[in-house]
């Protein structure tokens, strides 16, 4: 779980531990700070895997709508789609990771085929039932064929998206290819 406090972005140490990587490293209160280089998250993503500022109203038409731009991508089959779903009913809403910000995601064995993300950009935030983080308007689809990379991916996402002017800048495009710009 993720908690946003001052600018920095505080991760449950039980949920995601630190790997020796140059991207993120804890700091002695327990937040994920940058240090150093990245990978490019516009390599691990396509224009066929971006909407924005749609209209959707309820969960699991924002979910199933992420799940199939992973497809459209072509990071993921349709089964991916289904456990993204299947995890939300089973789990919660444990992927809403910071304020506005969702995160859905499945087991690699459940359909991913590549490693890659979908950007899905909502006109209205829709509530998923997460009281610590509230609605999400922002909702990252994250299809990896390993840990390591999910890992690796969701650190570089944690390090874009703790600076703020991106994620609000990510909500305002009005088009795909600004939202990749942004990504840079």
């Amino acid at each position: 779980m993720f908690h946003q406090y001052r600018g920095q972005i505080k991760v449950a140490p039980r949920k995601i531990r630190p790997y020796s990587t140059s991207l993120l490293t804890w700091n002695k209160d327990g937040f994920f700070c940058t240090s150093g280089g990245s990978i490019m998250l516009t390599n691990y993503t396509n224009l066929n895997a971006i909407a924005v500022r749609q209209n959707d109203i309820d969960a699991t038409s924002v979910l199933t709508q992420t799940g199939d731009l992973l497809t459209a991508g072509g990071f993921a089959d349709n089964r991916y789609t289904t456990a993204i779903l299947d995890s939300f009913r089973s789990h919660g809403a444990y992927f809403v990771i910071a304020p506005g910000i969702a995160l859905p995601h499945a087991r690699p064995e459940q359909g991913a085929r590549r490693t890659g993300i979908s950007i899905l950009t909502l006109t209205r935030p829709v509530d998923f039932g997460n009281a610590a983080n509230g609605p999400a308007n922002l909702l990252i689809g994250l299809a990896a064929t390993s840990s390591d990379d999910h890992i690796e991916l969701l650190q570089e996402l944690v390090v874009k998206l703790s600076e703020r002017w991106r994620y609000t800048a990510i909500v305002e495009a009005t088009t795909k290819a600004a939202v990749l710009h942004l990504l840079e």
